[in-house]
């Protein structure tokens, strides 16, 4: 309810969460990034750092996905910046890039993800199942966007068969 909100110039979520950001907050990014620059430092298994790595890139696709939907073209960030990094002042990073950066962090976090019919698979945990689903929903919102969006110039069909693609897996898979 929230996006015609914003169409209708009536969205007051700045005024709830992120210290009134109304969503232009990237503490969680910068965390997530904290994150995917050190995990292989710990002696644990490189199965069990995939594990960790994969929930953590399926955050990060999801976080941005909010983002870009709200926002449109934000600033793609790939390292733990600090009060003084120029980036934070850098400029916004166009829709298309982000997106397919998207795309790339959910196609890897499937990669490193656990089936639900693993060994490996703990209960409560971000499963290769969760992130076909977030993949599905990111490409046949992001694919019918620009379908719908033709001033952008982009074009939606690789979105929309990543979508179709990932749901025939969860068929296959019995999902």
């Amino acid at each position: 309810s929230s996006y015609s909100q914003v169409a209708a110039g009536e969205y007051i979520g700045y005024l709830t969460g992120a210290s009134g950001s109304g969503g232009w907050n990237f503490d969680n990014i910068r965390t997530l990034n904290y994150f995917l620059e050190n995990f292989r430092r710990g002696a644990v298994p490189r199965a069990t750092q995939n594990i960790y790595g994969g929930e953590i890139l399926f955050f990060k696709a999801w976080d941005y996905f909010k983002k870009v939907k709200l926002f449109g073209d934000v600033p793609w960030l790939t390292k733990t910046l600090n009060i003084d990094s120029p980036e934070l002042y850098g400029p916004r990073t166009p829709r298309k890039e982000v997106m397919d950066s998207v795309m790339a962090c959910i196609d890897t976090a499937i990669a490193w993800l656990p089936s639900k019919n693993d060994a490996a698979y703990q209960t409560d945990r971000i499963s290769k199942e969760t992130a076909l689903f977030l993949k599905m929903r990111i490409g046949l919102y992001e694919g019918t966007y620009r379908k719908y969006h033709k001033e952008l110039n982009l074009d939606g069909t690789s979105f929309v068969t990543a979508c179709k693609y990932a749901a025939e897996q969860l068929v296959k898979d019995g999902y």
